[in-house]
């Protein structure tokens, strides 16, 4: 007699996980040393319109996977349950379409997210390895205003994994730069000293490695290098850094005290 193995929907579940944790987990080792905080990578715009179409794919992937999952589990089990209650199956149902729509959709806002980190790493690594070495012209749009919030304490994270912190930037920068006549909105940055900071010049240059798939720059490639100081000092990376990344080191400067 033949031996088979019944493939069930949690079977199937447990392989789709199995195989993707593993093609991630090759993407995560090609792109561990990728740096796109010092060494930032602005994709092409035919890269930026395969990325959007492809998290989209993947969002709608993983939440067309999950419910189908979740009903074939558990339908059969309440409409076994609830054979002789028809108004009470329908209670169920409707509150198990609301429950698992709900995850599904988490799930796959999770993956979208996911995917576009991905895809920007391993396009940006790619870029770096195997563009060509090039000097481009960079326009910049910036303004820098006040923070609300100095000196106040700010909540960050998330619901169940947040911390409060003492905010130290008296003044926050909005910047966008223009790449090839194609813009790119960079992080906040935060300006940790006593007065505003200046813009150098609206338009210089940057060295980097340049394919279809975008521009990686490689040499003075952090914003405090656009700036000076009120007298015409030049701006350090630790007096002009992302937001995310000083919110990011006073954390872990507070954890281990």
């Amino acid at each position: 007699m033949k031996s088979y193995k019944k493939k069930t929907p949690l079977y199937s579940v447990l392989k789709y996980v199995a195989i993707l944790l593993f093609v991630i987990g090759i993407i995560i080792v090609f792109i561990s040393d990728n740096d796109q905080t010092n060494y930032p990578y602005y994709p092409s715009q035919f890269v930026q319109i395969i990325i959007f179409i492809i998290s989209i794919l993947s969002a709608l992937y993983v939440f067309i996977y999950v419910l189908n999952y979740l009903w074939k589990r558990d339908i059969p089990t309440l409409k076994k349950d609830n054979f002789y209650r028809p108004i009470r199956l329908k209670i169920y149902l409707g509150l198990f379409l609301v429950l698992n729509l709900f995850g599904s959709t988490l799930l796959a806002l999770m993956a979208k997210q996911s995917t576009v980190w991905m895809m920007n790493g391993l396009f940006s690594a790619i870029t770096h390895v195997w563009g060509n070495e090039q000097v481009i012209m960079v326009q910049i749009q910036q303004k820098v205003f006040e923070n609300p919030d100095h000196q106040q304490s700010i909540t960050l994270g998330s619901v169940r994994h947040s911390y409060t912190l003492i905010d130290p930037a008296p003044y926050k920068i909005a910047a966008k730069i223009s790449i090839n006549d194609h813009q790119h909105w960079l992080p906040i940055h935060c300006y940790i000293g006593p007065s505003q900071p200046q813009l150098i010049t609206y338009q210089y240059n940057l060295n980097g490695k340049v394919s279809f798939l975008g521009f990686k720059c490689i040499e003075k490639c952090t914003l405090n290098y656009r700036y000076k100081t009120h007298n015409h000092q030049p701006v350090t990376n630790q007096n002009l850094i992302e937001c995310e990344e000083l919110y990011r080191k006073i954390y872990q400067a507070n954890q281990d005290k």
